[in-house]
């Protein structure tokens, strides 16, 4: 996923998300999602993720297990299915978006990756890719 690109002189540098895909400064607390229609409820214990860029029909693991919903865009009137409880799953056809519940005890710790193995903890943040540097810049 990309996260972006900035230009320095006539270059262009390409930002990559890292393998965390979720930025808990986007996050709601008091909130979470549910499963069964895409809408957020109040929950003093959890918190909400913002729409997470995903692709579809692709493999997702997540290093809690609480609900979450799909949706075909960044819009809570896209919701495309849920699921009560997983943490590693395929999303839908169609499914470009996913909301994520968090007990916010583990939103610190949160992780939410692609692929069908849980990794050691990274916190969200965006990258350049060392290839893409002139050696100069090194």
């Amino acid at each position: 996923m990309s996260g972006g690109s900035f230009a320095t002189g006539e270059n262009f540098a390409q930002l990559t998300v890292g393998k965390n895909l979720f930025d808990k400064s986007k996050a709601t607390d008091g909130k979470y999602v549910l499963y069964t229609n895409g809408k957020l409820d109040n929950n003093p214990s959890f918190c909400v993720s913002d729409f997470i860029a995903v692709k579809p029909n692709t493999a997702y693991t997540k290093n809690d297990n609480q609900q979450f919903a799909f949706y075909a865009t960044a819009n809570q009137d896209s919701y495309l299915s849920g699921i009560a409880s997983a943490t590693t799953f395929t999303t839908p056809s169609g499914c470009y978006f996913v909301r994520i519940s968090i007990r916010l005890t583990n939103k610190d710790i949160f992780q939410f990756e692609l692929g069908t193995e849980s990794t050691n903890f990274e916190p969200f943040g965006y990258f350049l890719k060392e290839q893409q540097l002139e050696p100069a810049l090194l």
